[in-house]
């Protein structure tokens, strides 16, 4: 076997390394996003607050989310994918800090809105990143087991924190989460590499060709003119609505306040909807091939079970 086909084998194998580092972060990205739910009671009552902090708390990590994702675009064409996602999990690591020793709701607010900054910047450029190591045919299914392993993370912010905050509180529980999202920016750092090139590899994927580059006016302008764009953004609007406000914000306390469960049972209660994410991450992906033969029935499909599930609650 000649130098350029072992260089090929270690590439192919050493991909797998970037993509379970990048996955790992984004199991962080999901538990940062999930995690109050299950603290909050004890988060209103050691800061003194009421049920509107909670609000504010899951306030302060979205909407900066939300903000940060056209620059997540722009800084890993500009920075590069993988010094984007290190700088900013610090940013998310000062945040997860600043809400563990917050004297205060104030501050509570102001390191969630860290966190929230921080984690934004993990998704977009991990895309760019796994386009360069895998194959566009592998690519959905690399995005789906991405996908999966943020309901992982979903999973890790129910029971297991409901179980490590009684062992030694929510602010000990977030100090540790903290060094672990330190830990993860430096194997980020010392690891992953855009490219295979930048590891001293050939290529993992085949060249493509490359398309004359568009402005970023030109394509915003483009992306909101075209009508199954504002379609799909109001159904993921919405989607994302239920699922979040649920599992992450106002689930917890409404099991704990009306049903007088305690944090450990509240917490497998919500567990259900990351499980639900994890397998969904895979079987939707395998009914929209084999069952319906595409994604809109699918995506319709879901829409409606969503609908009813969300008017039970309601009524």
């Amino acid at each position: 076997m000649n130098t350029a086909d072992t260089l090929l084998r270690r590439a192919l194998r050493y991909r797998w390394l970037v993509f379970w580092l990048l996955a790992m972060g984004y199991i962080l990205v999901y538990f940062h996003r999930l995690c109050a739910a299950v603290v909050a009671v004890d988060m209103m009552q050691d800061l003194k607050t009421g049920g509107a902090l909670l609000g504010l708390l899951g306030a302060a990590y979205f909407y900066p989310y939300a903000l940060m994702q056209v620059p997540a675009g722009i800084l890993s064409d500009s920075w590069g994918p993988r010094r984007t996602v290190t700088l900013f999990f610090l940013v998310a690591c000062a945040g997860s800090l600043l809400l563990a020793l917050a004297p205060t709701a104030g501050w509570a607010i102001l390191g969630r809105t860290l966190v929230g900054t921080g984690v934004a910047m993990l998704f977009v450029p991990t895309l760019k990143i796994l386009s360069h190591w895998f194959d566009k045919k592998e690519f959905a299914t690399m995005t789906g087991l991405l996908v999966a392993m943020g309901g992982i993370g979903s999973l890790i912010a129910t029971s297991p924190l409901a179980w490590l905050s009684n062992a030694l509180g929510w602010r000990s529980s977030f100090l540790l989460i903290s060094g672990f999202t330190l830990v993860v920016a430096g194997l980020l750092w010392t690891f992953v590499r855009d490219t295979p090139a930048d590891r001293g590899f050939p290529p993992t994927v085949p060249e493509a060709h490359a398309d004359e580059p568009i402005p970023l006016k030109e394509g915003i302008r483009r992306v909101l003119a075209d009508r199954g764009f504002w379609w799909l953004g109001v159904w993921f609007f919405c989607n994302c609505a239920i699922f979040f406000s649920y599992s992450g914000l106002w689930g917890g306390p409404y099991l704990m306040h009306v049903y007088r469960l305690d944090k450990g049972d509240a917490g497998s209660v919500l567990a259900m909807m990351a499980l639900g994410m994890i397998a969904g991450s895979f079987l939707l992906g395998w009914l929209a091939r084999n069952i319906f033969r595409g994604r809109k029935p699918l995506i319709l499909l879901c829409g409606a079970i969503s609908l009813l599930i969300t008017a039970a609650f309601t009524l």
